[in-house]
């Protein structure tokens, strides 16, 4: 029996938006279970960025699950590279409301990595800037 999302692959008419929804999913399940398969990984990360424009909602969004993975998985250094690359998307600005804080807080998790020693300080302040407590403080 074929896994379901094979099925869909195959099938001519099927909408490329639904096979990248699954496909995050998947990506998904293997963060939440902390299960490190990196070459699956990649392949799901390939598949959905294959589909996506860059800038997309959706492109957003699978960077966002692939950047938890990278930070559970403890490849601290590719999930700063992450956050560089969506950061500097000229449709970064364009994010609004929580899509767009979740990587301010993102941003704010990197600086507590570098304080812990598991990035370079420096490193992390030219891709994020210097740390400002003010930025996460409810209004």
């Amino acid at each position: 029996m074929r896994q379901s999302v094979e099925y869909f692959n195959i099938r001519k008419n099927t909408n490329r938006s639904i096979l990248v929804s699954l496909k995050a999913q998947n990506l998904a399940f293997y963060t939440q279970l902390r299960i490190v398969d990196s070459t699956k990984i990649k392949e799901l990360l390939d598949y959905c960025l294959g589909i996506l424009e860059e800038g997309e909602f959706g492109w957003f969004r699978i960077y966002e699950v692939y950047f938890y993975n990278c930070t559970y998985s403890g490849r601290y250094e590719e999930a700063l590279e992450v956050y560089n690359k969506v950061i500097q998307s000229p449709s970064f600005s364009l994010l609004d409301g929580s899509h767009h804080d979740n990587w301010l807080l993102l941003g704010g998790y990197l600086h507590l990595l570098a304080k812990i020693g598991a990035l370079d300080t420096t490193k992390v302040e030219s891709v994020v800037g210097a740390f400002r407590y003010g930025k996460f403080l409810m209004k």
